[in-house]
C-alpha cells in the first residue's frame, strides 16, 4: 500500500515517465548512433507511467497495477475503463504501433540481445503519442491539487489581522543620484 493519497502518488508517476520522456528526448536529439533500443525502452516505460499515474488518480489499486505489470495493452485497456478514451483520442495506427512494440516491452526483450528481426515502427510517432498522452493525464492527476491552490489562503491569525485598523504606509526616503549632466 501506497503511503500517498492518490493524487500525490499519480503526480509521482507522471513526473518520473516525463523523466523516461526526457531522457528519451535527449537521445533522439543528440546525434549519438546505436541509441535507437534504448530510446524506444525509455519511451514505452514514460507511455506505462504515464497510463499508471492516470488509474493511479483513479484510486486503481497497486495490487491491480501490479497485476498488469509491464503489458501496455492492459493498462491502455484499464485506462479505457476509467475513461481516459473521453481525454484522448489515439488513431488505430498508433494503437496498432503499441500493440505491436507491446509484447517485446513486456517480455522485456528490448533490454536484451535477441537474434530476431522486429518491426518497431517510428520513433518519432511514438514519442509524440507519449507527450499526448503525458498531456491528457496532467489535468485530471492535478485538477484537486491546483482546485486547492485556488482556494484564497487562511493564514493563523489573518482574520484578527484584517479587524485592525489599517496602518499608514511607511515612506522611504530614496535619494536618487544623477549622472552630474
Amino acid at each position: 500500500m501506497s503511503p500517498l493519497p492518490p493524487e500525490p502518488e499519480a503526480q509521482s508517476v507522471w513526473a518520473l515517465g516525463n523523466s523516461y520522456a526526457a531522457a528519451a528526448h535527449v537521445l533522439m536529439h543528440g546525434g549519438k548512433a546505436n541509441t535507437f533500443r534504448p530510446t524506444l525502452f525509455l519511451l514505452l516505460h514514460a507511455l506505462e507511467l504515464y497510463l499508471k499515474a492516470f488509474l493511479f488518480s483513479r484510486n486503481v489499486s497497486e495490487k491491480e497495477l501490479k497485476n498488469i505489470r509491464h503489458d501496455l495493452v492492459a493498462c491502455m485497456r484499464a485506462c479505457r475503463t476509467h475513461n481516459l478514451s473521453k481525454l484522448i483520442f489515439l488513431p488505430r495506427r498508433t494503437i496498432i504501433q503499441v500493440v505491436r512494440i507491446n509484447r517485446y516491452y513486456r517480455e522485456k526483450e528490448l533490454e536484451y540481445f535477441t537474434p530476431r528481426a522486429r518491426r518497431f515502427g517510428s520513433l518519432d510517432d511514438l514519442a509524440e503519442t507519449v507527450a499526448k498522452v503525458a498531456a491528457a493525464v496532467f489535468e485530471p492527476i492535478s485538477e484537486g491539487t491546483f482546485r486547492a491552490l485556488s482556494k484564497p489562503a487562511t493564514l493563523p491569525g489573518a482574520q484578527a489581522n484584517l479587524r485592525e485598523k489599517p496602518r499608514s504606509p511607511v515612506s522611504l526616503n530614496v535619494r536618487h543620484q544623477g549622472t552630474g549632466s
